[in-house]
């Protein structure tokens, strides 16, 4: 897994930097399979926003049932990738990278992975601490 951080290359390159890592951009689709059914999937699968009527969706194995989550349909297992995430209105949110054992049912526990998230009372926008339960590789 290999992580491109963003905010370190436009401080050390500037606007080249940026346009660098943007050679890397892919294109994420969420996977409405793991959707925890209080989250709403919009445009095409390309966001998701919180809903405060549980929603009536298919039984999955891979749905998430106690964590508000929702993973991508895309599979990573090598090389190096870039996308952008917007985030509004939000005052806790978190992000993150995992592996293909994730746990869906129940609590996700200790899978392997990254997350990089946001607890703030004031809505401030500050990066969170980044995780993990492994090191990144070179």
């Amino acid at each position: 897994m290999s992580l491109i951080f963003i905010s370190e290359e436009i401080k050390f390159r500037g606007q080249e930097g940026l346009q660098r890592a943007r050679k890397y951009r892919v294109d994420v689709t969420l996977d409405a399979n793991t959707t925890h059914p209080y989250l709403l999937l919009k445009d095409n699968d390309k966001s998701v926003v919180f809903s405060s009527e549980k929603q009536d969706l298919p039984k999955s194995d891979e749905r998430f049932d106690t964590w508000f989550c929702v993973l991508g349909k895309e599979r990573f297992t090598s090389g190096k990738f870039y996308w952008e995430v917007k985030v509004a209105q939000k005052i806790k949110w978190t992000l993150g990278l995992c592996d293909d054992y994730l746990q869906t049912g129940g609590n996700p526990g200790h899978s392997r992975g990254w997350v990089m998230d946001l607890v703030s009372e004031k809505g401030e926008h500050v990066p969170g601490p980044l995780q993990s339960s492994d090191p990144p590789s070179a």
